[in-house]
């Protein structure tokens, strides 16, 4: 009996801190073929293949009911390289299929734009985002969708330990305005929370 009340409690408690939406993923897998078309016509390296990421370590914030389950140590992140752009094996961040997908066409068309060379975080973010929206104007809209709705999915930073709060305010000024300059980078010591946007 008490077995089956821990993996209940287990299932409750891992259900309740998931931040994703299982009934509207969308699979890499599934969209391969496409994405890859697309990323090569928006000027994506032709040598460079679309693979999954693999969920890697990721010390960010972790709210209470995560620390309870035992999750969100780990994060499935887009990034790229000299070899391949690697994206999320599945996107769950948006409550509907339609946003999930539109986040791999806006990844796929966000990477030819992000410098494999980093400065720091935030200013690599906005400068892509700037650069993508410019090039194709087209993807202003499905970024905007974006944007509204994981804004809304973000944590309230009034919720957060000081140096996340920062951060996190820095993110959210950084995902509303595609110009934003990144300035205030000094103010971002942490991992902010993943933004699924972003590589």
């Amino acid at each position: 009996m008490e077995e089956h009340v821990g993996v209940v409690w287990h299932r409750l408690v891992t259900k309740v801190a998931s931040q994703e939406f299982p009934d509207a993923s969308v699979r890499l897998d599934d969209s391969l073929g496409e994405l890859g078309v697309l990323y090569r016509a928006l000027g994506g390296d032709p040598g460079r293949r679309i693979t999954p990421a693999q969920p890697t370590d990721y010390a960010s914030h972790r709210n209470l009911s995560q620390r309870l389950a035992g999750t969100g140590k780990k994060a499935e992140l887009g990034w790229q390289d000299a070899k391949a752009l690697r994206l999320p094996g599945h996107i769950a961040a948006f409550p509907t299929v339609e946003l999930n997908f539109q986040c791999y066409l806006w990844l796929v068309a966000l990477a030819p734009h992000w410098a494999i060379r980093r400065d720091h975080w935030l200013q690599d973010a906005s400068r892509a985002v700037k650069a993508a929206l410019h090039a194709i104007p087209g993807l202003r809209p499905i970024y905007q969708r974006l944007v509204k709705q994981l804004l809304k999915q973000r944590p309230k930073h009034d919720h957060l330990p000081a140096d996340y709060r920062d951060c996190e305010l820095a993110v959210r000024a950084a995902l509303a305005d595609p110009e934003y300059a990144g300035s205030v980078h000094a103010d971002c010591a942490v991992l902010p929370l993943p933004v699924p946007v972003w590589l």
